[in-house]
């Protein structure tokens, strides 16, 4: 096996996730607004007391 095999097997048995840094130069209208939308109603079903903060910009 080479040194890059051995690696990304100990990688993957390990669990080790790599280059996990934000990205500073993406600001939030870069996201996909339809998901985001979705995940916010996912969490407010799942916890109630989170539907009391407003979805509006301060």
């Amino acid at each position: 096996m080479t040194d890059y095999e051995i690696y990304s097997l100990q990688s993957y048995t390990e669990g080790i996730e790599e280059d996990l840094r934000p990205v500073k130069r993406v600001g939030f209208g870069d996201l996909n607004q339809d998901k985001i939308q979705q995940y916010l109603e996912k969490i407010k079903d799942k916890k109630p007391n989170f539907s009391k903060f407003s979805d509006e910009k301060n």
